[in-house]
């Protein structure tokens, strides 16, 4: 009898056929938080993480793990008092990473916890290397550099670009820049070159400038004129040149700087501040913006991609970039999820050397931050939680979904976005709406509730609220309902899930 006091006109398809998932996501736990990524020489993807203390917030252990292609999580422990900062893949087959002993969340400076390079083998064997690095040393970015060595930014007093050999040895050099506020990244260049950028301030309080170096194999380091003041990470592209993403706040510009020098700036066709750069495997350049994903070429011809990029929140934005399997490339995207009202669902995306972009967001965990093409052909990425994900780069129509939170209108019209990769059908099979108690209802309709999209995004299934759980949706505000449905992608097979979410109107009291 209550089933038919409380009611929600909804469709009851046919029974629910069993399908295979494209483009869903793996989840492997780890014991500790999750920081950086990166692909091991051993075969294995490799990764920092925090595990905290339970009794002091902040404080705990660094560890280094590794996951195998079939999901086993190794992890090792750390020195007390050492964590790992920036990882790499070493020319040596051992992974290296720097540790800078801030005073931050692995506690309080100390001579056993100065700051360090240090190197784990395949088997966990952990070496820090601290001799020859000067005092107040802060080693940031490393990643291998010509003949065989290691290179590093140092940001302590008057930045540093450092190398490190597979030994240990290491030796510093000073970027030669006035007044430095600190170091970008570090990039291979071409005939055994490094680059870097490096900010500084200028006199009477003016604006910080910056500038690109260069590092010689003999030490000899070279800065090459003014650039904008947001000068990012430099990225080695095709023929020797480097190129640079300038994220001002004021004006955004792709930035490239040959071998010799000769610094050019493009801002022809770019719309919005690029952020992240990487190297495609198309022989372009590819970066990422607050609601697009870019592409230059070689010559700085710049085209934006925007379709099926539905954030629905202002600083919901694409962020990290990397070059993946089968040619496309991989990016990440940071959410903003402040108030229960206001929902943006973590994701992670694909983009084509055509432009095309997919973007996946059922089963995906809390926001993902770094991502990393697997040496297994799979992508894997993490945001910080207990837990690595992954991802097998689909290769027919994608069939994943979620159901958004829903609104409801005043006549008591409720409309349940179910967001879709892609064009296809989706169908309504079931609606529960779940009571206090754990209790639950199935609440009935007739016919065959269905919208079929055109292309990616939202596609609204509207239903009409009728008896006590109207009543109920207006003197709450809100209802909780657990909807079932399933996704035919044109071309494709069907995949259904259920999932709970919440129905928001006006609330009348009462």
């Amino acid at each position: 009898m209550v089933a038919a006091m409380i009611g929600l006109v909804l469709a009851l398809g046919s029974p629910v056929a069993a399908a295979a998932t494209v483009g869903g996501v793996e989840r492997f736990s780890t014991k500790c938080g999750v920081g950086q990524l990166v692909a091991g020489p051993d075969g294995n993807v490799w990764f920092s993480c925090f595990r905290e203390s339970p009794e002091f917030s902040g404080r705990g252990k660094a560890l280094v793990g590794k996951i195998t292609s079939a999901g086993e999580v190794t992890e090792y422990s750390l020195p007390a008092g050492v964590g790992a900062g920036y990882l790499t893949a070493g020319p040596d087959g051992n992974l290296w990473f720097t540790f800078d002993n801030g005073g931050g969340e692995y506690g309080p400076v100390a001579p056993s916890s100065a700051s360090a390079i240090g190197r784990i083998t395949p088997t966990g064997n952990v070496t820090l290397f601290r001799a020859g690095l000067r005092a107040k040393s802060r080693p940031g970015e490393i990643i291998p550099g010509p003949e065989g060595d290691l290179w590093f930014v140092d940001g302590g007093p008057a930045p540093m670009v450092g190398r490190i050999t597979p030994q240990g040895t290491i030796i510093e050099f000073a970027s030669g820049v006035k007044s430095p506020l600190g170091l970008g990244g570090l990039a291979a260049g071409a005939e055994g070159s490094l680059w870097f950028t490096q900010v500084y301030v200028l006199p009477h309080g003016d604006e910080p400038g910056a500038v690109a170096g260069r590092l010689d194999p003999d030490g000899t380091v070279t800065p090459f004129g003014d650039a904008p003041p947001a000068l990012g990470a430099p990225v080695a592209g095709p023929g020797g040149d480097v190129w640079f993403a300038d994220d001002s706040e004021r004006r955004g510009t792709i930035d490239r700087v040959t071998p010799s020098g000769e610094l050019t700036r493009f801002s022809q066709g770019l719309a919005g501040i690029p952020t992240d750069m990487v190297a495609g495997p198309d022989g372009n350049l590819w970066f990422t913006t607050q609601r697009s994903i870019g592409r230059v070429t070689p010559d700085g011809a710049i085209t934006q991609f925007s379709d099926c990029l539905t954030y629905r929140l202002f600083f919901s934005e694409a962020r990290t970039i990397v070059s993946g399997p089968g040619g496309d490339l991989w990016f990440t995207n940071t959410t903003s999820r402040q108030l229960p009202s206001m929902e943006e669902a973590p994701s992670i995306g694909r983009v084509t050397p055509s432009g095309e972009i997919t973007l996946f967001k059922a089963e995906i965990g809390p926001e993902p931050q770094s991502i990393v093409a697997g040496p297994d052909g799979r992508v894997w990425f993490s945001g910080g939680s207990n837990g690595i994900e992954r991802i097998t780069p689909p290769q027919a129509p994608v069939n994943t979904f979620i159901v958004n939170p829903g609104k409801v209108s005043a006549a008591g019209v409720a409309e349940v976005p179910v967001e879709v990769p892609g064009p296809g059908e989706v169908k309504l099979r079931k609606a529960v709406l779940l009571l206090p108690h754990k209790r639950t209802v199935r609440l009935p309709g007739s016919g065959a509730l269905h919208v079929s999209p055109t292309t990616c995004g939202p596609a609204p299934l509207r239903l009409k609220l009728r008896g006590k759980a109207l009543a109920r949706q207006r003197k709450e505000g809100s209802i909780r309902v657990r909807v079932t449905a399933t996704f035919t992608p044109t071309g494709g097979s069907p995949n259904t899930r259920t999932e709970t979410t919440f129905l928001r109107g006006p609330r009348r009291g009462g």
